[in-house]
């Protein structure tokens, strides 16, 4: 099926059909700039599992021992780890459609009147290609993946059971009640039913509740005639609603002052209350309290009772508690202060400092989540610091702590490589090291360690077998998802870290999401820079997160005979340091010997033959 970048084009229409009466290919469909749309369902034989969220797949899939046949699959251009996994479609006698997870445990898979973008195709928001990469025959679905087909239609929170509604008592408007206790004629029941969602859920009723409500109704006739799939279907509707309830930015105006929150518990706001100079509510003529507070899940109503700033202060509390999303123009009833003063409850809760204004949202807020608090120093012991040894004697200078993170820049043919091995072979009998190779080529890699088997210096001397390294070659490698190949608590070096389209726009993001998946490790990110350029690709921001930062810069041609020093390194930031000696802004120059290691002018690391050029 012909597609505009995900979407089918004009004159497609009746697809889903196709999905199991089949369709015509016409290669005249396909002009140059097409995507391309695979039809799933027993037409083509094929249903896919689409991975939208590698990260919470695999951990769902550790937790329930799920595993994947070997079979074809398909590189998204849409990156992030995601894939597409074909699997031949059953042929038990079973409909299997469209099985929505993506939230949940990360995936979805399609089915009847389901389609996927075909291999060779192009993403349309990142314009990169979907590629095959492994192109094998189909496998048979896995077991795991057609039972849950015996549970798609069981909503996610089913398990605490449906809550009963008053219809009666709701505050929505009476044609919306009529509609759901008497139904409609076929024909008027679209229109009445997304009216009847956009009332319940702007009045704080959750799925859970309308779910049952539309079971036991008449006005639910419509999600009944769905069959297996009405749960999809109803939760489909759901998103419809609320994305036109947040498109209107306001609550059904016939609620008539009337709120219903989402424990269960119909309350009428309270009213006259008086905010002082701090914003506090210091009085309130009128005020209601909830009956029942210990019985959240029955309906109850306020009683009059006399007022107070600390019943004022319960209720307003008991709103937020209830999740109900209160916007200006609708509060500016329910909360009725002097005239010359109008405070809305969102001023309420910006004066608590709950909230902010959202400047990128005319009229929005967002909530403030405080994070800081008191730090008992006294009662703190410091952890120790790592025993790490780094080129140019760098450890002498500087404390590395668990959690850091190294950066090394260097334009090509600047030995970042080479220096990437020695930190890994000096440093793997007391770490465990993970070395996380992006380069197409392997072999030029695996070449290069056994150089090391040839080594003169015993300290670096190891055939390739007793290497104690775990090496991972990504060779579609995507920089957002570098956290996704880092290991907790290892020695981490990524060799290198290659970023493509508006990827570079955010290495900060991308180290940061690393920085949390090691742990008590450590992350070295080898980066690449341009010849005369002072930053890596990827500009000042991959150095915001490290703790020591070099960048590596040749100077000279390597040859036989050469003479002298050809690459410096040059210290851009250090810090936690151990003495007072700062190498920050120092230049160190090095030259390589064999491949295998570096000698300093001025210092050196290793004894070496050469000792002319030991000072």
């Amino acid at each position: 099926m012909p597609l505009a970048g995900k979407v089918p084009v004009k004159g497609s229409e009746g697809w889903q059909a196709a999905c199991v009466t089949g369709r015509p290919f016409n290669p005249a469909e396909y002009p140059e700039g097409m995507n391309a749309g695979i039809l799933t369902g027993p037409a083509s034989g094929v249903m896919v599992l689409d991975v939208d969220d590698k990260e919470l797949f695999l951990k769902h899939a550790a937790k329930n021992k799920w595993t994947l046949p070997p079979t074809l699959e398909v590189i998204t251009g849409g990156g992030q780890g995601k894939t597409h996994h074909y699997f031949k479609y059953p042929r038990d006698g079973r409909d299997y459609g469209n099985l929505g997870r993506a939230k949940t445990l990360g995936f979805d898979n399609r089915g009847v009147g389901g389609y996927v973008v075909a291999a060779e195709s192009t993403h349309p928001d990142t314009k990169r290609p979907y590629k095959l990469a492994y192109d094998r025959p189909c496998a048979d679905p896995p077991e795991w993946l057609l039972k849950l087909y015996d549970d798609r239609d069981v909503p996610q929170d089913a398990a605490d059971g449906p809550q009963g509604l008053d219809v009666d008592a709701l505050p929505v408007s009476a044609a919306v009640k009529d509609f759901i206790v008497s139904g409609a004629p076929k024909g008027q029941r679209s229109e009445l039913f997304f009216k009847m969602l956009c009332s319940l859920l702007g009045i704080g009723i959750g799925a859970r509740d309308i779910t049952a409500l539309c079971e036991q109704y008449p006005g639910g006739e419509k999600f009944r005639e769905q069959g297996r799939g009405r749960h999809r279907w109803l939760d489909g509707e759901i998103r419809r609603a609320k994305a036109h309830l947040n498109k209107c930015d306001t609550f059904p105006k016939d609620k008539e002052n009337f709120l219903y929150m989402r424990e269960g518990l119909t309350s009428t706001p309270p009213e006259n209350e008086n905010p002082n100079e701090n914003g506090d509510l210091t009085k309130c003529t009128s005020t209601r309290e909830v009956d029942n507070l210990n019985k959240p899940q029955q309906t109850s109503t306020f009683s009059q009772l006399p007022g107070g700033d600390k019943k004022a202060q319960v209720l307003l509390d008991l709103y937020r508690q209830a999740g109900c999303t209160l916007f200006t123009r609708d509060i500016t009833e329910a909360l009725k202060w002097p005239a010359q003063r109008v405070y809305t409850y969102n001023e309420y809760l910006r004066r608590k400092g709950h909230i902010e204004r959202d400047t990128l949202h005319r009229g929005g807020h967002r909530y403030l989540e405080p994070c800081a608090g008191f730090y008992d120093f006294k009662r703190t012991a410091r952890a120790p610091h790592l025993a790490l040894w780094m080129w140019a004697g760098l450890d002498k200078y500087l404390n590395i702590d668990r959690g850091s993170i190294i950066g090394v820049s260097g334009e090509p043919g600047s030995a970042k490589t080479t220096m990437g091995l020695l930190l890994a072979r000096m440093n793997d009998d007391r770490h465990r090291v993970v070395y996380i190779y992006t380069e197409p080529d392997i072999d030029a890699f695996t070449n290069k360690i056994d150089l090391y088997s040839e080594e003169t210096d015993e300290r670096l001397r190891r055939s390739r077998a007793a290497w104690n390294m775990r090496v991972r070659h990504i060779e579609n490698f995507c920089a957002r998802d570098a956290h996704l190949y880092c290991e907790k608590d290892c020695l981490n070096i990524i060799d290198w870290l290659k970023l493509t389209g508006d990827e570079h726009l955010e290495v900060n993001d991308i180290l940061w999401k690393c920085k949390e998946k090691i742990g008590d490790g450590l992350l070295v990110v080898m980066m690449q820079k341009s010849k005369m350029k002072e930053y890596a690709v990827g500009g000042p921001q991959t150095q915001f997160l490290a703790t020591l930062y070099v960048t590596l810069q040749k100077i000279g041609r390597e040859g036989p005979g050469e003479q002298g020093v050809d690459r410096y390194i040059r210290v851009d930031k250090a810090r936690n340091l151990k003495s007072w000696r700062n190498p920050e802004g120092q230049r160190i120059p090095f030259k390589i010997v064999r491949g295998t290691k570096i000698i300093l002018k001025g210092s050196f690391e290793f004894d070496d033959e050469d000792s002319s050029s030991h000072v």
